[in-house]
């Protein structure tokens, strides 16, 4: 890949990460504002939350197991699912470290900033970024210019690389974020 393409490359992914902050900055003031009375209530965040894991993620999992996910790529991208518990320690080290710097206490907000920190979304970004990144004529090259081709390799790979996410978000990440909510509730 020549240095046009790759940076043609970097800035169309620059690109899906500024509609991906804008989307974000969005969704952050509607649940914010107006005071009091957001448009976004927390009780509909709640609800909107439930519906993304109990039928989007499921519905994910299951277009990625049917869009070539082998065996025998499992097997090549075994190393996708080390990595991503690795990201996952190191992010944790980093913030609890950040974390005790920022918040002295030991308290919810504490534990509930690494466990953000640590286990920030592991689909939705990425899937907006290897769409963009499928559109580029230097990426799809490598998939005999076929964009479907593409998008399923990337989101095989992503599934891969959920499967280590997902064993330390739901076996740590959901009972500290629990115990956060229970503590911020007796406080309060």
């Amino acid at each position: 890949m020549s240095m046009t393409g790759v940076v043609s490359v970097m800035l169309n992914s620059l690109s899906a990460m500024a509609r991906v902050t804008l989307v974000s900055l969005v969704g952050v003031l509607c649940a914010l504002y107006p005071k009091g009375d957001p448009l976004l209530s927390p009780a509909f965040l709640k609800q909107i939350a439930r519906i993304s894991t109990q039928v989007f993620l499921p519905a994910l999992v299951i277009t990625s197991l049917g869009s070539g996910l082998t065996l025998q790529l499992l097997s090549q991208l075994w190393i996708l699912v080390l990595f991503s518990v690795i990201i996952s320690i190191v992010s944790f080290v980093i913030a609890e470290t950040v974390g005790r710097l920022i918040v002295r206490e030991d308290t919810p907000l504490r534990a509930g900033l690494a466990v953000c920190v640590c286990f920030p979304n592991s689909t939705s970004l990425p899937i907006m970024i290897l769409q963009s990144a499928c559109k580029q004529n230097e990426v799809k090259a490598e998939f005999n210019d076929d964009r479907d081709e593409c998008m399923a390799a990337a989101m095989s790979m992503l599934f891969v690389y959920g499967i280590g996410w997902s064993f330390l978000f739901w076996g740590y990440a959901k009972g500290a974020l629990q115990q956060c909510a229970v503590a911020s509730e007796v406080r309060e």
